[in-house]
């Protein structure tokens, strides 16, 4: 707090500084790998994207019934309390916070994934996937969302047609179009 500031010593504002960066640093961390895990569950899921009556402008996430809006952060709307989605990430019961789905272990607060895209060692960050080039350890990616400069922000992804005005749309991989 401001108040407490001004009394604060050097080690306790380096502290309190380091506390920050680890905050935003986690929150960063977060949104890629939410990011990722819904790239691949979109590659693994098949769903077609091209269906405008199930489209979400704010998704990139088709459900099995067109009409429900709601789903859960990436597959929930705006109202995080709203437990209602019809999608391949919930099981049976629709009311349920666990996902059946290669994303996660049997442990929904786990980091970990038992998923197609990760090696025989859970936590291991080597990805065995249509992403990775032929060097399971290799960083540089070969894949649909990057740009030759992995670094770039740029991608060709299956979320945009060819022509990037009426598909627009406000999600992670949007694209930097002059149109857009």
């Amino acid at each position: 707090m401001p108040w407490d500031r001004r009394s604060e010593s050097q080690t306790a504002k380096r502290w309190r500084q380091e506390r920050e960066i680890k905050r935003e640093r986690d929150e960063q961390q977060r949104f890629e790998r939410e990011k990722f895990n819904s790239i691949d569950q979109y590659l693994l899921s098949g769903v077609e994207q091209n269906n405008s009556q199930s489209h979400n402008p704010n998704c990139h996430f088709k459900h099995n019934n067109p009409t429900s809006q709601n789903h859960d952060c990436p597959f929930k709307d705006n109202n995080p309390t709203s437990q209602n989605h019809d999608c391949t990430f919930k099981d049976n019961n629709p009311t349920s916070q666990n996902h059946d789905c290669p994303f996660k272990d049997n442990n929904p607060a786990s980091q970990n994934h038992d998923c197609p895209f990760k090696d025989n060692n859970p936590a291991s960050q080597n990805h065995d996937c249509p992403f990775k080039d032929n060097n399971p350890t290799s960083q540089n990616h070969d894949c649909p969302f990057k740009d030759n400069n992995p670094t770039s922000q740029n991608h060709d992804c299956p979320f945009k047609d060819n022509n990037p005005t009426p598909q627009n749309h406000d999600c992670p991989f949007k694209h930097d179009h002059p149109t857009s």
